[in-house]
């Protein structure tokens, strides 16, 4: 048996349960979340894992694939591509989901308005296509989403050991940069200045 098979059944040993359907399923499978191609250079953060039936694991691979190219957009500096991996991440968004690219693509006059309500003015030689706006799909927010529940539901159950409950409630808030755009900030993280509590640290690494 090879180490991962070890460490898959010794950890599933260790957490019989599905930390996101409130426990009443018994975990199969390992899942990581936040999903591991998100991260380049398999830099990402250590003990994200947490153990899952596979409705809840395999069950948002389209999110999760659609989750990573999004983390990893960046038309201006392409730091979302020191692998080389995006181009792949977006010809599998294609084929999964194919005609989205289609829909996040605006008019010429609808990039003019939008471009005209945040103030952006098209390079020479740039028509207002090309300053880098885009819409937002319901495909995205569903996914951000469905990352946001799953990510919370591990956090909460790495943090006390037990599945996030049934009846619990969990709050959703994400925003682009465009609200930076519009007001000079990020609103939302002067609201979270008001919340008690600490965040624990986090660890990076390969392997």
């Amino acid at each position: 048996m090879g180490a991962a098979a070890r460490h898959r059944r010794a950890f599933l040993t260790a957490h019989p349960r599905c930390a996101f359907c409130g426990g009443s399923a018994s975990a199969t499978t390992i899942e990581h979340c936040p999903p591991r191609a998100m991260f380049q250079f398999r830099l990402w953060p250590e003990g994200f894992e947490f153990p899952a039936c596979e409705p809840c694991n395999l069950g948002t691979n389209d999110h999760d694939l659609l989750i990573a190219m999004l983390a990893r957009m960046d038309p201006f500096e392409l730091k979302g591509d020191q692998d080389g991996k995006h181009a792949g991440l977006m010809k599998a968004v294609n084929r999964q989901l194919p005609g989205l690219f289609q829909k996040m693509m605006l008019s010429a006059s609808e990039a003019r308005h939008r471009n005209r309500e945040h103030g952006l003015q098209p390079a020479p030689g740039q028509t207002h296509q090309e300053t880098g706006l885009v819409n937002i799909p319901e495909e995205f927010h569903h996914a951000v989403s469905v990352l946001a529940r799953k990510l919370s539901k591990g956090i909460y159950y790495r943090e006390t050991g037990r599945p996030f409950p049934d009846d619990g409630c969990l709050l959703l808030n994400w925003f682009t940069n465009a609200e930076v755009v519009r007001t000079g900030k990020y609103v939302v993280f002067d609201l979270l200045k008001e919340l008690q509590g600490t965040a624990p640290l986090l660890q990076r690494g390969g392997g």
